[in-house]
C-alpha cells in the first residue's frame, strides 16, 4: 500500500516536473511539492531518479520576485522628486519706485559731485607738491625763536601769544636781529637749491602736466590762483604777432608818453594795430611764424610729442 502511494506520488511528481513550469507559482502548489519531496522514499524507488528536493529548490529559486540593487534606499527613492516635476515659481521682482523730478535732480547732483571729487583728487596727484620752504623773513625767524618763551609766559589764546612774541622780538638786541637776517638769507639760498633739486627729479613732461593740472584746479575754483612750477627746461610758448608789435612800439617809445595809465596805453596801441595795413603787419607775422616753428621743434624734442595745435591742424587738413 505505501509502495503504491509512493508510486502514485512519484508519478504525479514526474508529471508535474515534465510539464513546463511557469515563473509565477502559487504558494499552495509549492507547499504540496515540498510535502511530497520531504517524505522518505525507499531506496529502490528513488534510485531511478534524482532527489526531488534539489528540483524543488531550483523551482523555488526560480520563483519571480521583485529585487532591488544593494545599497538602494526605498524611502529616499520614494521621497525623491521626479525629473519632470515643475519647478517652484519665483516671485515676481518688485517694481522700482518712480522718482520725482526733485529726487532725480538731487541724484544727478550727487553723481556730479562725486565725479568732481574724483577729478580733483586725480588733478592734485598730477599737480605735484614741492617741498615746504624754510622761512625767508627775518621777523618770522625771530618770532620762531621767541615763540616757546611767549607761549610759556601767556596762557591765553593764540592772539595773545603772538602779541607777547612781537614784544620779545622788539626787545632783541642788534646782534640777534642781524643773526635773524643772516638766517633768512641762508634759508633763501637753501630753498632755491632744494626747489631746483626737486624739479630736476621729474621730467619736463611731468612738470608740464603738473602745470596743466594746476590751471585746471584754478578753473574749478579749488585754488584761488594757479601757481605754476618754474622750470627752465620747459618750452616757451610761441609769441603772437601783436606782442611783437607791442615790443617794437615800446622799444621805440611810441605811445608811452601819451598816458601814464597802462590801460589807456594798451587801448591806444590796440587801435593802432587794427589800423595797420596787411603789408605793415607782414613783418610781425613772419616773426610769429618763425617763433611758432621753433616752438613745434622744441616741443617735440623736449616732451617727445607734438603740440596739440600742430596735431589738430594736421588732422583738419
Amino acid at each position: 500500500m505505501p509502495l503504491n502511494l509512493v508510486r502514485r506520488g512519484g508519478g504525479a511528481f514526474r508529471s508535474a516536473l515534465a510539464r513546463p513550469v511557469r515563473v509565477v507559482v502559487s504558494q499552495s502548489n509549492i507547499k504540496r511539492l515540498l510535502f511530497v519531496a520531504r517524505r522518505p522514499l525507499p531506496t529502490a524507488v528513488t534510485a531511478s531518479f534524482s532527489r526531488s528536493s534539489s528540483l524543488v529548490g531550483d523551482l523555488i529559486r526560480s520563483y519571480a520576485t521583485t529585487s532591488r540593487p544593494k545599497g538602494s534606499n526605498t524611502e529616499s527613492t520614494a521621497n525623491k522628486k521626479p525629473k519632470n516635476a515643475t519647478k517652484a515659481v519665483k516671485k515676481p521682482a518688485k517694481s522700482r519706485r518712480e522718482l520725482t523730478p526733485e529726487q532725480i535732480e538731487r541724484k544727478e547732483a550727487r553723481k556730479k559731485a562725486a565725479e568732481k571729487r574724483q577729478l580733483v583728487r586725480s588733478l592734485k596727484e598730477t599737480a605735484l607738491q614741492p617741498p615746504k620752504p624754510l622761512p625767508t623773513g627775518a621777523r618770522a625767524i625771530a618770532i620762531g625763536k621767541v615763540y616757546a618763551e611767549a607761549r610759556a609766559a601767556t596762557s591765553g589764546p593764540m592772539s595773545e601769544v603772538l602779541v607777547k612774541a612781537s614784544a620779545l622780538v622788539e626787545s632783541m638786541s642788534a646782534d640777534e636781529r642781524q643773526q635773524c637776517e643772516k638766517q633768512a638769507e641762508a634759508n633763501k639760498i637753501a630753498n632755491e637749491a632744494a626747489y631746483e633739486a626737486w624739479i630736476k627729479a621729474y621730467t619736463p613732461n611731468q612738470i608740464r602736466e603738473a602745470n596743466s593740472a594746476r590751471r585746471r584746479l584754478a578753473q574749478l575754483k579749488v585754488t584761488k590762483k594757479a601757481s605754476l612750477l618754474k622750470d627752465n627746461r620747459l618750452v616757451k610758448q610761441p609769441t603772437a604777432p601783436y606782442f611783437y608789435f607791442l615790443a617794437d612800439k615800446r622799444e621805440a617809445g611810441s605811445g608811452i608818453g601819451r598816458s601814464k595809465i597802462m590801460a589807456e596805453e594798451t587801448s591806444y596801441l590796440a587801435e593802432e594795430w587794427k589800423s595797420l595795413a596787411p603789408a605793415e603787419k607782414e613783418k610781425y607775422m613772419q616773426l610769429a611764424k618763425a617763433d611758432r616753428e621753433r616752438y613745434y621743434r622744441e616741443h617735440l624734442e623736449t616732451y617727445g610729442i607734438q603740440p596739440y595745435v600742430l596735431t589738430r591742424s594736421k588732422s583738419q587738413k
